[in-house]
């Protein structure tokens, strides 16, 4: 799964500074929504049921992270696949 991947990743021709600056765009929407939202509301998400504004922002957070990580270690493994 991993190979197919960075295989993937190494031929598709991506706009890296467009990405880039919609991560930063998507990145400053995230803040200034938190910033002026009610946190205590309660919003419906099936299947995980009610939750708060507040623990939907951190959901986003925490899984942004997640892919984050998972983007280092792709980096890794392909400048590990490029050094041999």
């Amino acid at each position: 799964m991993i190979n197919r991947t960075i295989q993937q990743a190494t031929t598709k021709d991506y706009e890296k500074e467009e990405h880039i600056n919609k991560l930063k765009k998507a990145s400053k929407n995230f803040i200034e929504t938190g910033n002026t939202i009610n946190s205590s509301e309660l919003v419906l998400l099936s299947p995980i049921g009610e939750l708060t504004k507040l623990e939907v922002l951190h959901f986003i957070l925490y899984h942004t992270q997640r892919h984050t990580h998972q983007l280092k270690n792709i980096i890794e493994k392909l400048n590990q696949t490029k050094n041999n």
